[in-house]
């Protein structure tokens, strides 16, 4: 997913490739870690007790 897709996606299901799963995107939160500042989404599992994941914008598709 491209950052300019986030607005548009926030609180929609979108599917996450590394899980091969359907999430709710809740958030995408701005971070800096070794390698720079990158983005990260947030994405609820609604299906499994509402646990969260963390994951980056590029393993996110539109649903």
């Amino acid at each position: 997913m491209e950052l300019q897709e986030v607005k548009r996606n926030l609180n929609k299901m979108v599917v996450y490739k590394g899980k091969k799963g359907i999430y709710k995107m809740t958030a995408c939160t701005l971070r800096k870690g070794k390698d720079g500042i990158y983005y990260s989404a947030e994405l609820l599992d609604t299906k499994h007790g509402n646990s969260v994941l963390h994951c980056s914008l590029n393993d996110i598709e539109v649903e």
